[in-house]
């Protein structure tokens, strides 16, 4: 069955890996799908590029080992399920990408009973597994691990006591306040005040509370959006709190890094560093990325590489096995974003690297896996 109809204005790219005569098409049909435009187009954007330059290179030498489709789902939840209910129809053998946790469950939820596996490539919820009635696999670290991180950096670094500001409106951003709030339970913490927001008139009220309660505590923890967060953060500046402003990988958009307005004392959970000193693997990846691109790639493009990288590799492993059971076997898969397996279950406990930023200026701060608050919901 063809693609549906519906998704024919966001088909962005469909690379059939297989021309002519000579060269098979390969039997493996995968699609990749990430919010090229819309709301998450800031981390879909560069997501959907990995995918892309993962996909060119396995067809680089003339035998490509999977057909690929890329499909941009528009940061739009019926699209995203349109794309699980085409892979219902046709021979789909696995879907990979998207960004976050609401597209991603949007289409998961279409698959229930199929066996189609997926992996996700930044949608870090770590209770979507045991909620999804197909195999899914996380390329990302996530969300209760990235808190755990951020809380352990935030008080080795600047103190025990912590303002939470978050979007009531989105499961990522709740899901991310609830792990912070169990990390400094669990670290020995002191939560000031937790100021949740659901609109513009909410978010000025809690950025109002938070300024009044600045001398109580020592780092503000701020779940948002990624299309809010630059706004957000400048927000809280211009309201008068100069505390250290932490996130989640949620700020790993250009807008942090704005010349129109650079900001300072920030700092953010990334799934990979790919700056001056990034391991010999993610450098490779830097310099084919901006050479196809022109421009320096995110750490959401490092994972639409490594999920689509993953696919391939599982596939060419398969030996009679299907597809879902190749990327369940996965051990210490190499990554851009770090190393991923599944020994114990489909979410890998990868390193987090803390980005810190200085007048719009990204740097390395730390990188580890935390060591208290990081267990699984």
């Amino acid at each position: 069955m063809p693609i549906s109809p519906r998704l024919l204005p966001f088909l962005a790219l469909i690379i059939a890996l297989g021309t002519g005569c000579a060269t098979p098409t390969p039997s493996t049909h995968i699609t990749l799908a990430f919010d090229r435009t819309g709301s998450f187009a800031s981390i879909g954007v560069p997501g959907f590029n990995g995918a892309q330059l993962a996909i060119e290179q396995d067809a680089a030498d003339g035998t490509p080992t999977v057909a690929a489709t890329l499909i941009d789902t528009a940061s739009t939840p019926s699209i995203a399920r349109a794309v699980g209910g085409n892979a219902r129809d046709t021979r789909t053998s696995a879907i990979g990408g998207l960004g976050d946790n609401d597209q991603f469950l949007a289409l998961a939820r279409t698959l229930g009973g199929t066996g189609i596996p997926l992996v996700s490539a930044g949608a870090t919820d770590p209770r979507i597994p045991e909620t999804i009635n197909t195999p899914v696999f996380f390329a990302c670290f996530t969300d209760n691990v990235q808190a755990a991180a951020m809380v352990q950096y935030g008080m080795q670094k600047f103190g025990p006591r912590c303002i939470l500001i978050f979007d009531a409106t989105s499961d990522y951003t709740l899901g991310l306040a609830t792990y912070t709030q169990d990390a400094l339970v669990a670290r020995g913490g002191a939560l000031v005040v937790q100021l949740a927001y659901s609109d513009i008139v909410g978010f000025n009220k809690a950025v109002q509370d938070a300024a009044s309660r600045v001398n109580e505590a020592d780092f503000v923890m701020l779940a948002a959006l990624p299309d809010r967060c630059g706004f957000r953060i400048r927000a809280l500046r211009d309201a008068g709190v100069a505390l250290p402003i932490l996130g989640g990988d949620s700020f790993d958009t250009p807008e942090i890094l704005s010349a129109d307005a650079p900001m300072s004392d920030v700092f953010y959970a990334s799934h990979a560093w790919l700056g001056q000193g990034c391991t010999p693997r993610a450098q490779a990846f830097v310099d084919a990325y901006t050479k196809r691109f022109g421009v320096t790639p995110t750490s959401f493009a490092g994972l639409g590489y490594d999920a689509t990288c993953l696919l391939i590799d599982a596939n060419a492993r398969r030996n009679g096995a299907t597809l879902a059971q190749a990327i369940g076997q996965t051990t210490h898969f190499e990554g851009v974003t770090g190393t991923i397996s599944y020994a114990n279950g489909p979410l890998p406990l990868k390193q987090v690297w803390i980005i810190g930023v200085d007048d719009g200026r990204a740097s390395l701060a730390d990188a580890f896996t935390p060591t208290v608050g990081a267990h699984n919901r």
